[in-house]
């Protein structure tokens, strides 16, 4: 049976308290905080234009005020490949995933002295 079918089959009664019930689910019980409101995102295609940062970037961004020589966020890796490069083929790769990842298009301007994340249409 269906879960449709089944509050189908609920008498008036039934189905009035599987409702209230429904209801208390949806609110918060005393004393536990509230949903925080809705993130504002001004966007257009692919997420591009101005975004409020999150607390992690908020947590880098003012380490980086504070101290803007400090390397303490990078990982660093190397790989070595072996090999012919075709250049073109690691450009249009590269080229792609920036592309398809707004990340690697975002800068962080400060905005009325707000630092917001600014996503690029392109590179």
């Amino acid at each position: 049976m269906s879960v449709a079918d089944r509050l189908a089959s609920l008498t008036p009664e039934q189905r009035a308290l599987f409702e209230a019930l429904r209801q208390k689910q949806r609110q918060p019980a005393a004393g536990e905080p509230a949903a925080p409101p809705p993130i504002e995102r001004v966007s257009g295609a692919k997420g591009v234009g101005d975004w409020p940062l999150t607390f992690d970037q908020e947590r880098l961004w003012f380490l980086y005020v504070l101290d803007p020589s400090t390397t303490a966020a990078n990982i660093v890796t190397a790989t070595r490949l072996c090999g012919d490069l075709d250049v073109a083929a690691l450009a249009a790769g590269l080229n792609a995933v920036v592309d398809r990842h707004g990340s690697w298009r975002t800068t962080f301007p400060v905005v009325d002295g707000q630092p917001r994340q600014r996503v690029a249409p392109a590179l």
